[in-house]
């Protein structure tokens, strides 16, 4: 396991994962709705996660393909870019 902490990305098996926190912090969430998407998903599908003991690390690449949702019914989902900008599928 490395740590670039300049980009706040940990690799681990040469993924490059997210903590919950700055997960959390790059959606605009909060880490209870970070761990809530770990373990129930959306009406779409899980967040995925590497678990080390008790941790959760989520890959770099689920931020840009985990289809978010707002909140409501007919909430279109949507992903955010590499960059950190909102796109709605």
């Amino acid at each position: 396991m490395s740590i670039d902490t300049l980009n706040d990305v940990i690799t681990i098996n040469e993924i490059p994962c997210y903590t919950v926190k700055r997960f959390a912090q790059l959606t605009e969430r909060t880490e209870n709705t970070i761990r809530y998407l770990v373990n129930k998903g959306n009406s779409i599908r899980k967040l995925k996660v590497i678990k080390i003991d008790s941790r959760l690390f989520i890959p770099s690449i689920e931020l840009t393909k985990y289809p978010f949702l707002d909140m409501g019914n007919g909430a279109k989902p949507y992903h955010f870019t590499e960059t950190g900008e909102k796109v709605i599928v």
